[in-house]
């Protein structure tokens, strides 16, 4: 379910894209079927890529587009197992170091591992944290400097699939 959409972040000259099969909650020990990559592009270059990401392991799938300030890109992945995980990560903009890794928490999806799903969850940086809405009972905010769980909060959710946001 869901419909695939796309955007890129733009950060000074270079450019931040994901890239790859657009199933980003695969079934379940299929994650490898479904690649995905993070690609910095210098735009003063002529786009020549600068670094490139791939997920850390075979259950690891990038999610949305990175977020960037001007030193930092902060990226979203899931953890694909019998429960998905959500999990933020920071990469340095110049070289795409990994700098820090934090697990936000892991949420049944309304396909519950018996679809494959489509989503384009972002990230959103604001004075120095970053916001993440699962869209699953969720809203965490993390400190962009450490990677530390700020606060972390559960909205109620609609149990019916009759519900309007269902069929958006």
């Amino acid at each position: 379910h869901g419909v695939p959409r796309f955007t890129m972040t733009v950060q000074g000259s270079l450019a931040l894209a994901r890239l790859g099969s657009p199933v980003t909650l695969p079934l379940q020990g299929q994650a490898k079927q479904h690649p995905s990559e993070v690609v910095c592009l210098d735009l003063d270059r002529q786009g020549i890529p600068l670094w490139t990401l791939r997920p850390p392991g075979e259950s690891w799938i990038f999610e949305g587009t990175p977020v960037c300030d001007a030193n930092f890109a902060y990226q979203l992945l899931r953890y694909v197992d019998a429960r998905p995980q959500w999990h933020v990560a920071c990469y340095e903009l110049a070289t795409g170091v990994q700098r820090w890794l934090t697990m936000i928490g892991s949420s049944e999806t309304m396909g519950r591992g018996q679809i494959e799903e489509h989503s384009h969850t972002l990230l959103t940086l604001a004075e120095g944290r970053l916001y993440f809405c699962t869209n699953q009972g969720t809203l965490a905010a993390i400190d962009a400097a450490s990677g530390s769980l700020t606060w972390l909060t559960h909205y109620p959710s609609c149990k019916t699939r009759n519900a309007a946001h269902w069929q958006r």
